[in-house]
């Protein structure tokens, strides 16, 4: 979904099964339609996955708690309502998570669609997302790399793979 905003003050929102914008009579690629998302527990980060095996992640920007600087918690529950202010996501990294592959055993080709992606929770603050295909489920550690803009970088290194 992406917001549309005109000189109304209600939003709009516009469906959308895939990144980017599309011309009119562009075809979508089946590679290209999101499968699966999910927002971290704090809601400042975004994963979704799509049917060509890729995770993108989307960092909040915006300032989240912007209206408790001006309001104590009770002018807060006395006014009843939540912000106006819709968040702002923007785009972090996007990595290959999984690869089409072939099962022997049962003489099927296993497609690189990700079925679901979940934020896990730790005690230590880290952020790791686990991802799924119909076979592999794989845990990925997500690490923020100081000092290194994510666009600079050839490979991820914001993302890693976790074996256990």
């Amino acid at each position: 979904m992406t917001l549309c905003t005109d000189s109304s003050s209600a939003f709009q929102w516009k469906f959308s099964q895939v990144f980017g914008e599309r011309s009119i009579g562009e075809d979508v690629q089946d590679i290209d339609i999101i499968s699966a998302m999910e927002f971290q527990k704090s809601g400042d980060y975004l994963a979704v996955g799509d049917r060509g095996g890729r995770i993108v992640i989307f960092e909040r920007k915006d300032e989240k708690d912007s209206l408790n600087q001006w309001h104590s918690r009770n002018e807060l529950e006395q006014l009843d309502f939540t912000a106006m202010l819709h968040p702002i996501f923007y785009y972090k990294t996007e990595f290959q998570s999984h690869e089409p592959e072939f099962d022997y055993l049962k003489s099927l080709e296993i497609e690189e669609k990700i079925n679901k992606v979940r934020w896990c929770a730790t005690p230590n603050g880290s952020l790791f997302i686990l991802s799924t295909n119909d076979k592999t489920v794989k845990l990925w550690k997500a690490a923020q790399l100081a000092g290194i803009p994510t666009q600079e970088q050839k490979v991820p290194g914001w993302i890693c793979m976790e074996y256990s």
